[in-house]
């Protein structure tokens, strides 16, 4: 295209003022022009982040079918509070034959040593109820958090897609 039909006349030091911003400001006009681009890329960052995020809270909290780390966790404290019902159960039986055995004349020291062999199973029932009872804590806590990156991502999601607007034509809206 030629020019110079539009500037005839017109003295080349105004020409020079017009376009000194210009000159100047030419690092700044191209990271405007790459400006759509940025926001695109930040747009789909964004997007992608909120479905990690939300696919990581599925894994804890567990969909469609999948119990999630929370329901694991949740099953192997149930597990331990079923070995903690059978080992006490045992431990009341011991003590039972214990009662039994002590009221046998001559049989004392066996009574003793049947009861200090149920101390250990006993001890072991009370280690294995709070560590079932720990699980459970840790499988509400890790729901909590999958609850919050599932959050986190929808957030996200909304973010990337208002982002997504800011630059695209009407047409190009996805």
């Amino acid at each position: 295209m030629d020019f110079s039909k539009y500037v005839v006349g017109i003295p080349m030091a105004s020409m020079k003022m017009a376009m000194a911003p210009a000159v100047l400001a030419q690092d700044r006009i191209i990271k405007l022009i790459t400006l759509p681009s940025f926001i695109t890329d930040l747009a789909d960052g964004l997007y992608a982040a909120g479905t990690e995020a939300k696919a990581a809270g599925d894994k804890l909290i567990g969909e469609g079918g999948n119990p999630g780390v929370r329901g694991t966790l949740s099953s192997s404290a149930d597990s331990i509070a079923g070995i903690v019902e059978s080992l006490q159960k045992g431990v009341r039986l011991l003590n039972d034959a214990t009662e039994s055995v002590a009221k046998v004349p001559g049989m004392t020291n066996t009574s003793t040593r049947l009861k200090e062999a149920g101390k250990p199973i006993f001890d072991s029932t009370s280690h294995l109820g709070e560590l079932s009872g720990s699980m459970n804590d840790l499988a509400d806590t890790l729901a909590s958090v999958g609850e919050s990156l599932e959050r986190l991502g929808d957030h996200l999601h909304h973010i990337g897609e208002h982002a997504r607007s800011l630059v695209a034509s009407p047409y190009e809206l996805r």
